[in-house]
Parts: C-alpha cells; sequence; structure tokens
C-alpha cells in the first residue's frame, strides 16, 4: 500500500529524495527542484521504506474566500508517475487532506505521449476529478536537440536562421544573467511583455529563477545593446529555460520594444542560445513552452509567438490537460457564489 509523506520543500527529506530519483534516471521537473510558489511541500509517496514517486504541491491563497487554500501540482505525469496511477484515488483526496480549508487541488498533466496521457486522465477522472479549462498551455512545439550545434541550426527555418545571424550582425549581445541588480529591469521587462498579449503578468519569484540557475538545473540569459553587458539599462530581452531531466522548458521570455531597436530580431538569439544549452547539458529535445491554436487571429501579438516558434520547430504535439479535485463541497458551492456575485460586479475579479 503506497504511503503519502509531507515535508517543506529544500528540507532535508525533500532533497535526499530528488537524488535519489535523478540517480535512478526518472527526469525530474525543475518546478519540483525550484518550485515557482514559496509555500510549496514535498509530497513523497513511498511503499514501505521504499520511495516510489514524489511530486509537489504549491499552496496559495484564494483572494475570493480569504482563509481557503488553493492547491496545485504541475508536470504530472510521464515516468515519475506512471506507478501512482492505480492509487490515485486514495493519494489525492491524502493530499487535500493534509491541508486546511482547501478550496481546491489543480493538476496540471504533462505527458507527451497519447497513450500514458489518456491513462493517466482516466485514473483523474476514477479518482473523482473534474476536466476543467486549462490554465496552462495544453499544446506544444518539439524542437529535436539530437545531434551537434550545426545539425539542430539545421532542422530551424531560413528565416529564422536569417533573424539569428541579422542580430549577431546589430552588435546584440546575449549572454548568460547573473546579478541581482537586474531584477527591477527584468520586471519591468516581464511585466510588459505580458500587457502586450492583454493578459496580467503571472506571479514569478525571480530571485528563486536566479537560485535555479546558480544551481545549473536552469539557465538564465540575456540581451544587451551597446556592448553594455550587465548594465540594467542596457539589457532588451531576456529568457528563462529548465532543464525537466530528459528535455528542456522555454519556460519564460520578455523583451522591450525601443524605436532605435526598429525590427531587430530579439527573440531569436535568445531562443537560440536557450537550445545550445539544453543540448549542451545532454537533453534530447527542447519543449517550446505552448503553442497557441490556429483561430488565434492574424492581429493577435499571440499569432506572432506562434510563428516566432514555428520558425524553430514544427513538430506539434498534445502534451496536458487540467484537473479540478474540490474536497469540500461547501467551501467549493460559496467559492462558486461569491465567484459569480465579484464577476457581476466587476468582470475582471480573478478566481
Amino acid at each position: 500500500m503506497l504511503q503519502l509523506d509531507l515535508s517543506r520543500v529544500h528540507s532535508s527529506q525533500h532533497s535526499r529524495d530528488i537524488k535519489t530519483l535523478t540517480e535512478a534516471g526518472i527526469a525530474v521537473p525543475d518546478c519540483y527542484v525550484h518550485p515557482d510558489v514559496r509555500d510549496s511541500w514535498w509530497c513523497r509517496v513511498r511503499e514501505g521504506s521504499a520511495l516510489v514517486s514524489g511530486f509537489v504541491v504549491e499552496r496559495s491563497r484564494s483572494r475570493l474566500l480569504p482563509g481557503t487554500s488553493l492547491l496545485r501540482v504541475s508536470r504530472f505525469g510521464r515516468a515519475i508517475h506512471a506507478p501512482l496511477i492505480p492509487s490515485l484515488s486514495a493519494i489525492l483526496p491524502d493530499v487535500a487532506s493534509r491541508f486546511a480549508f482547501v478550496q481546491r487541488l489543480d493538476i496540471s498533466v504533462f505527458e507527451e505521449d497519447d497513450s500514458r496521457r489518456r491513462l493517466l486522465e482516466s485514473g483523474l477522472v476514477d479518482a473523482g476529478m473534474l476536466r476543467v479549462p486549462a490554465r496552462t498551455y495544453t499544446r506544444t512545439l518539439r524542437l529535436d536537440l539530437t545531434g551537434d550545434d550545426e545539425a539542430v541550426f539545421a532542422r530551424l527555418s531560413a528565416s529564422t536562421r536569417r533573424n539569428i545571424r541579422e542580430a549577431e550582425k546589430c552588435g546584440l549581445r546575449t549572454v548568460p544573467l547573473s546579478g541581482e541588480h537586474l531584477l527591477p529591469a527584468m520586471t519591468r521587462l516581464y511585466k510588459a511583455t505580458f500587457l502586450r498579449t492583454g493578459v496580467d503578468a503571472p506571479v514569478l519569484d525571480f530571485r528563486n529563477v536566479f537560485a535555479s540557475a546558480t544551481d545549473r538545473t536552469s539557465a538564465l540569459f540575456g540581451v544587451f545593446v551597446n556592448g553594455a553587458e550587465y548594465e540594467p539599462e542596457a539589457l532588451v530581452a531576456f529568457a528563462w529555460v529548465r532543464s525537466n531531466g530528459d528535455h528542456a522548458v522555454y519556460d519564460v521570455a520578455a523583451s522591450t520594444r525601443r524605436p532605435e531597436l526598429g525590427r531587430t530580431p530579439l527573440g531569436y538569439p535568445l531562443l537560440w542560445t536557450c537550445a545550445r544549452w539544453a543540448r549542451a547539458s545532454g537533453l534530447q529535445w527542447m519543449d517550446l513552452g505552448g503553442v497557441p491554436g490556429v483561430t488565434v487571429p492574424t492581429n493577435s501579438p499571440l499569432h506572432s509567438i506562434a510563428a516566432f516558434k514555428r520558425g524553430f520547430s514544427t513538430f506539434e504535439l498534445d502534451v496536458g490537460a487540467q484537473y479540478r479535485f474540490e474536497p469540500n463541497q461547501v467551501l467549493s458551492a460559496l467559492a462558486r457564489g461569491v465567484r459569480r456575485f465579484a464577476a457581476a460586479l466587476h468582470p475582471t475579479i480573478p478566481s
């Protein structure tokens, strides 16, 4: 019988378990090593004294129902969680019961193999979870990183290769980022980039980003102008790439728009640098961080993002879905009522 133990992320137990899984050849997502939310908990699953699996639960506080908790598990799937499928109906209620006043538990599935994903999703449904609209991407582009840099570069579209060379000719420098003096400039770029797409930027702990890059489970690169590397005012773009054991994910990217830069392609040298880092780290492929559907209007910023990514790869695949477990029906009903009331007063009130 599988049993669940809970400990803080970065506890000695968490560190030992991550090392054990990694040494066993299990692909561990970087968000389990360096979670995106500070209030994060490591759920180790064992059979007897033997470690079977594990995942991170990120806890946040509901803004609609103060005092209640919202739980999230990201990157659920692949080899690390396959052993849990037969026991999900026992494990998930157990997870929710470990926290007080849980409004909901959201699980984001990530599994690129169709048959394994269907099996996992069936297990989640059997455990009483409902599929809900995903807040993260469910379809992505896969960039093959096998071979040397020249082989990978040759797989890119002709226009993408040209844009990478053009950025180099314009004197832009793409270098690893270091130094917390860059945090204010990065935050401004990050918020401005999301503002151009018409949505609020998700909360991101940039100090955690730097910590992950220091541990070499991820890398952070920036583009500077005027040869002024590491000067905040010269930073015009940055990107964060994370290792997930056997593949990388192009996780966060941001850039500015300055009149003097014109149409200089800032994103191309960044993504290419991320791909080179991933290949040099021994990773086999790169998840380009999701791709919008073909129904996105051509005048939408998301359409431009999709076109940019498709210059690096046209190999699309389904990878995920989102499921929700509501352990307390009274809290769930109350939350839905408050959400409807808030939406009637102000349509932009978050859930």
